[in-house]
């Protein structure tokens, strides 16, 4: 326990940080998805900006699915090398990203509705839980693949990996 604590006194004031800003960028990206309509009524224009913050909203959701898990593996923590590699994962695999955050957000929904203080006090952990094992699901796919290709360009060397635990 002792070093699950000094862990967490270390590192509470970055995680709220980083927190803090993600939901002001939530909260931005909403705001002006909500107010292009409401002041530039009938315009054609609109649908197509709206159409913009909604993608980008969304894009911003699918990082912030990948970002805790690459932020806690890195030995020199940096939440802009997190990010960066969040929204790598997530453009490299939008149809993965998007099947996981729609099954995830589905059943957050439904704890909502069902027990919601269940949603309260275990959603967020499996949001993280299902972004690690997300996470861990395409460095592996990621690796697989580089490996293979090293496999065609030199066939008579193989690539070894320390074994998974």
């Amino acid at each position: 326990w002792e070093f699950f604590f000094t862990h967490f006194k270390q590192g509470i004031w970055k995680w709220w940080r980083y927190l803090l800003v993600s939901f002001a960028v939530f909260l931005l990206l909403g705001l002006n998805f909500l107010w292009y309509p409401l002041q530039f009524p009938g315009e054609v224009w609109v649908s197509w900006v709206q159409g913009a913050w909604l993608a980008a909203l969304l894009f911003w959701t699918a990082i912030q699915f990948y970002v805790f898990p690459f932020y806690v593996e890195q030995e020199t923590k940096s939440w802009k090398v997190a990010l960066r590699n969040g929204a790598l994962v997530a453009g490299a695999n939008p149809f993965f990203t998007l099947i996981l955050l729609v099954v995830a957000l589905a059943l957050l929904a439904v704890s909502l509705l069902i027990v919601p203080p269940l949603f309260v006090l275990a959603g967020w952990l499996f949001w993280v839980m299902t972004g690690n094992e997300a996470v861990v699901n395409r460095v592996k796919s990621y690796r697989d693949r580089v490996e293979a290709e090293e496999r065609k360009k030199n066939p008579s060397r193989v690539m070894s990996r320390p074994p998974e635990e």
